[in-house]
């Protein structure tokens, strides 16, 4: 094997594919990304079991001997190529243990390669009835409800997002981890029938950080019975599912309130970030809301000191005292693109749904119990 490819297209596709490596697995394989020439073009391949991933880069190959596919440590493959200057990349491997890539100058590295015998490739789907949606459309989508899942609990239901389809033409995406949801709304060009998976969210954040931001580029959903499929531009990437039935999050939703406030957003999400700079760390203290006409005053006691804020507001129904976990409005907020944000409180004890006049996106946000003098 011997291949030319640019710097800074390789480096590309190593970063792309480096989303679906583990470092310091107890496999090898999880902690290689595989060069395979086999289809007359070069992919660059990573597979960690959770997320398998395929890129197709530019280059040419100049020799494509018995020897068509060879497993590269990641971590040393990326660096090498990090360190090299935008130029041409000469990447030859005839037999042994030993490949050399080397720049247009006299730089040179002999690395320590494997064949991909035992690779596990990862599986692609059967290409039929796919779901088209704007690359830019599900790579926002994703970055506006997938920070709400479990961070713990491996293989867990609540570290998952829900990918379900609302015939006729709704990508509906939700995240929750027993404290808050997040639920967002995409409609569809086409007309699809009901179908919901549930996907990592994890794997859903990597495919967000690859997708373009053109909104005219497409992106092609496939789902199987353990697997969905992504496939954009050059690259193709398989997730394994989590097993079993997504919660009921339309069930937890509600239209009644008593109280409704219309505040800017960047105001009450700098408020709030300023209120943890009298907490330590290690401190879980509620900032609280107090609602009234025209305002809301926002507080927090810390063991640095306390904090108070008043911010002007548009307000409908009664007055309200309630507490929060900062960090839960704050990552809220940060999602939201809208200048202004719609508030809606039940009472002190019940949710706060946080959405958009039309419901394109709905957070619901759970109270802390504070202590009212």
């Amino acid at each position: 094997m011997k291949i030319i490819c640019g710097q800074k297209e390789l480096l590309k596709g190593i970063q792309i594919a480096s989303k679906a490596v583990t470092p310091k697995s107890s496999d090898p394989n999880m902690e290689c990304i595989v060069i395979d020439t086999k289809n007359n073009d070069i992919r660059l391949v990573a597979n960690n079991m959770e997320l398998g991933i395929e890129t197709i880069i530019s280059g040419e190959i100049i020799e494509n001997n018995s020897v068509d596919r060879i497993e590269l440590t990641a971590n040393l493959f990326q660096n090498i190529i990090k360190s090299l200057p935008d130029t041409n990349i000469t990447i030859e491997y005839n037999s042994g243990s030993k490949a050399t890539i080397s720049d247009s100058s006299d730089r040179k590295f002999e690395i320590n390669v494997t064949s991909a015998d035992e690779f596990p490739f990862p599986t692609k789907l059967n290409k039929s009835n796919p779901i088209e949606i704007s690359q830019l459309a599900l790579k926002t989508a994703i970055g506006q409800t997938s920070f709400a899942a479990s961070k713990n609990g491996n293989g867990d239901m609540m570290t998952g997002e829900s990918f379900k389809i609302v015939a006729p033409s709704t990508l509906r995406l939700s995240a929750l981890n027993g404290h808050r949801i997040a639920i967002r709304n995409v409609t569809l060009d086409k007309e699809y029938e009901n179908s919901s998976i549930i996907i990592p969210a994890k794997s859903m954040d990597d495919i967000a950080s690859i997708l373009s931001t053109d909104d005219d580029k497409k992106v092609s959903v496939y789902i199987g019975a353990n697997s969905a499929m992504f496939e954009f531009d050059d690259t193709t990437i398989i997730s394994r599912l989590i097993e079993g039935k997504y919660f009921n999050v339309e069930q937890m939703l509600s239209d009644d309130y008593e109280t409704h406030i219309i505040v800017d957003k960047q105001s009450i999400a700098s408020c709030i970030q300023r209120t943890k700079l009298v907490v330590s760390d290690s401190e879980k203290r509620p900032v609280i809301l107090n609602v009234t006409d025209g305002n809301v005053l926002i507080t927090m006691n810390g063991s640095k000191g306390k904090f108070e804020e008043n911010l002007e507001i548009e307000k409908n129904g009664k007055d309200i005292e309630i507490g929060f976990n900062p960090d839960y409005l704050i990552s809220t907020f940060n999602a939201i693109t809208d200048e202004k944000v719609e508030m809606y409180f039940i009472n002190s004890k019940a949710p706060c749904f946080i959405k958009d006049a039309n419901e394109v996106y709905i957070y619901l946000i759970l109270p802390i119990n504070i202590n009212v003098n």
